[in-house]
């Protein structure tokens, strides 16, 4: 492998981690996969960042206590008894192999177990319910159950060393695990010896760290994962909290380095991960600063960290010794090697959608926007830079829609080897509605949705892109293609269709001059007079808030009215929340749990979505309608009600891609459509997904048959530098 340039050489010097050497400084955080334990898939997922020049990977937080169940809002794996050592051995191994260190976060869960699923209480270091909850119950740890969760540390570890992992981590943080609820007086209301005075309190995290060196410490790293700011009250983390930075202090001589885990400071969420609307490189410099200054153990803290400059930069300033990263090693394994062989362009870099977060915190599995491999690498056989030869790449391909589905489907194609795709668009430039959204208020970051993909087919001439080109059904099927995809995309609804009421409301209409979709708004720059705005929310993502911060920065008397019990509701889960709070501070008038009933010039009618029957009249300005997209087919329509006339034109294939076939609300799922129909586009039907792996027990089936489609599948061309 070509030597970096010596600029960010010093991204790739070892680093000694207590027993252990780091190749490099490239540490892949832990982080959630909705994996749960699926061994195949969790160990192809890290052992693709491992190929990819991760120096260290991580597992995510482990269970290792059947009373820490997350059932119902998260899939985890266990570490138990054997049978997971055997599981996990596999996942080690594979990391292993490509030179990596692999690490382990154990996890007893407190306040956030669930029972759903084991149906056992859970111990807490103080039996005081959550407001809210769901969960089998919470009875207060006595000594001896503080004893028996204690030996449970060193049995998960000497299980995890037996298994091969190089890292044992104790995790308290994010308000998830026990060691930080004992050390945080907003959860610890004890009077025994385990609670009280800040030493009191600290007592059960460094007994645990001192029982697991005692019984590994020799064999493996050990470190803990911590939020110095999170001690202080749950999900704060506006400052760091003195109490926070001296149990680093004390806890120095157990650990072997510290993961700290750290929000951006001054913002509400306690979340490591912030959005791309909040978020910036290096977001937590300032914090990890302080807390190098009072450790003399190595520091490794994330930092939404993109660009190899930066990265280097933050090492030689001393401010920390690892590059800590979940989501750019999500959205790009190989991040890595692309900067060690100085491939920028080909980088992947993370949006900061956090579409990951709110899946595995909804239990389902990871996904990306960027990456549609990732979580499929070992059941559908997908590697992020490596694509099987088509066996109909001679076959002419046009693809009509420049947007993110057609601009993947292209990438797609050309890897692996179509010699003549021609990709098509009516509007002047590529990117379908991508070349409008990252204009919205602090969405810049998304426009690297685009930049990546037209960077991909830069270096494919088999692709041609052709713009300011429209295509009826007739010239289509005098093209010449013999595949023909539509990829047209979705609009707004510009008559307010919504599945509230399953049709559209009464009055909408955006061919009006004081009624608008977003795309009408913000793409085409249509005129909004007037000062009092209601923007209708049927949605529930991120368009509509976006749309109101819009129009409140430009001076408008802006209402967000939204039928949910709470606007922009799948924010929550992106960690956006915040914004709804900051436009309620500046004056946006936030309305839940409202309808709109019918509109006229200057007046909606409203009423409540709730439990009430209430209704009333608003005057107002102007309308914006985020209510629903409906798919651009008509083309792919047209042309499929006439088979005869495809036939006569020689061409075999009619598909449709993306949102064209169905509007998706994260455009990771519109992407990975794409993907998935350029990888099985020389199947026998692609319009059909073809069978994956699933991991679940088959009687008289070893390692061996589960593997057998992988192996087939893992026919694919070697990674090639660009030219």
């Amino acid at each position: 492998m070509s030597a970096p340039e010596s600029r960010h050489e010093i991204l790739f010097t070892p680093i000694q981690l207590g027993p252990k050497t780091a190749p490099n400084r490239f540490y892949q955080t832990p982080h959630a996969s909705g994996l749960g334990d699926s061994a195949g898939a969790g160990a192809a997922l890290r052992a693709t960042k491992a190929e990819g020049g991760w120096g260290v990977v991580n597992t995510e937080a482990v269970k290792i206590s059947v009373e820490s169940d997350m059932s119902g809002f998260r899939t985890m794996s266990w570490m138990l008894d054997q049978s997971d050592v055997r599981n996990w051995k596999r996942t080690c191994d594979e990391a292993h192999s490509h030179g990596a260190l692999i690490g382990i976060e154990l996890l007893v869960t407190a306040s956030k177990s669930s029972g759903l699923g084991t149906r056992e209480p859970a111990g807490r270091v103080s039996a005081i319910q959550n407001p809210g909850d769901f969960n089998a119950g919470y009875y207060e740890l006595d000594s001896d159950d503080i004893k028996r969760v204690q030996q449970q540390y060193v049995d998960a570890a000497i299980m995890s060393r037996d298994a091969g992992f190089d890292i044992v981590n104790i995790y308290g943080c994010e308000g998830a695990g026990l060691p930080l609820e004992f050390l945080s007086p907003w959860y610890n209301k004890r009077t025994d010896s385990y609670g009280g005075s800040f030493e009191n309190r600290a007592r059960f995290w460094l007994e645990v760290l001192e029982k697991v060196r005692n019984a590994v410490g020799n064999d493996v790293a050990i470190t803990a994962r911590f939020n110095p700011s999170e001690t202080n009250g749950r999900g704060s983390a506006t400052n760091l909290d003195p109490e926070g930075l001296r149990f680093i202090e004390i806890a120095d001589d157990l650990v072997d380095f510290w993961d700290i885990q750290l929000g951006r400071p001054g913002q509400l969420a306690s979340s490591s991960s912030p959005a791309a609307r909040f978020g910036v490189e290096n977001y937590a410099g300032e914090w990890t600063r302080e807390i190098k200054a009072l450790t003399t153990k190595p520091v490794v803290a994330p930092g939404w960290f993109t660009s190899a400059d930066e990265m280097a930069r933050v090492l030689k300033s001393g401010q920390q010794d690892l590059i800590g990263a979940a989501r750019p090693s999500i959205a790009d394994p190989f991040l890595p090697n692309k900067i060690r062989s100085g491939d920028f362009d080909s980088i992947r870099e993370c949006i900061g959608c956090n579409v990951c977060v709110s899946r595995y915190d909804h239990g389902s599995r990871i996904v990306c926007t960027q990456n549609a491999t990732l979580g499929e690498e070992y059941r559908r056989g997908w590697h992020p830079e490596r694509f099987a030869p088509s066996t109909k790449a001679e076959a002419p391909v046009l693809i009509v829609g420049a947007g993110p589905a057609g601009l993947e489907l292209a990438s797609v194609l050309a890897r692996r080897g179509h010699e003549t795709v021609h990709l098509l668009d009516a509007a002047s430039a590529i990117g379908g509605h991508y070349r409008w959204v990252p204009k919205l208020p602090n969405l810049s970051a998304w426009s690297r949705i685009i930049d990546y993909r037209e960077g991909v087919l830069r270096q494919h001439p088999g692709v041609e892109i052709i713009t300011n080109t429209r295509l009826t059904a007739a010239d289509i099927l005098d093209y010449g293609a013999t595949t023909v995809v539509i990829a047209t995309g979705s609009s707004w609804s510009t008559e307010g269709i919504n599945g509230w009421s399953r049709e559209g409301i009464p009055g909408a209409d955006t061919t009006t001059s004081w009624q608008f979709t977003p795309e009408q708004l913000v793409a085409e720059e249509q005129q909004l007079d007037g000062d009092n705005v209601l923007v209708f929310d049927c949605d529930g993502y991120y368009m509509a808030p976006s749309i109101a911060e819009r129009l409140m920065l430009e001076g408008k008397k802006v209402t967000l009215v939204s039928p949910y019990p709470e606007v922009g509701r799948w924010l929550a889960h992106t960690g956006e929340r915040d914004l709804i709070r900051r436009l309620a501070q500046a004056g946006v008038s936030i309305v839940p749990s409202t309808l709109v009933k019918s509109v006229s010039a200057g007046e909606v009618q409203l009423a409540s979505a709730g439990v009430d029957s209430r209704e009333w009249t608003m005057n107002v300005d102007a309308v914006v309608w985020v209510t629903q997209r409906v798919s651009n087919d008509a083309l792919y329509r047209e042309l499929l009600a006439e088979p005869e006339h495809l036939a006569a034109n020689e061409i075999d294939t009619l598909l449709k891609v993306g949102d064209c076939r169905a509007p998706r609300m994260h455009l990771a799922d519109t992407i990975f459509d794409a993907h998935r129909l350029g990888r099985e586009f020389d199947s026998d039907n692609p319009a059909v997904p073809l069978p994956f792996i699933r991991e679940h027990r088959v009687l008289g089936w070893s390692d061996d048959d589960y593997d057998a489609p992988l192996r087939e599948s893992r026919k694919l061309l070697p990674i090639e530098p660009r030219r």
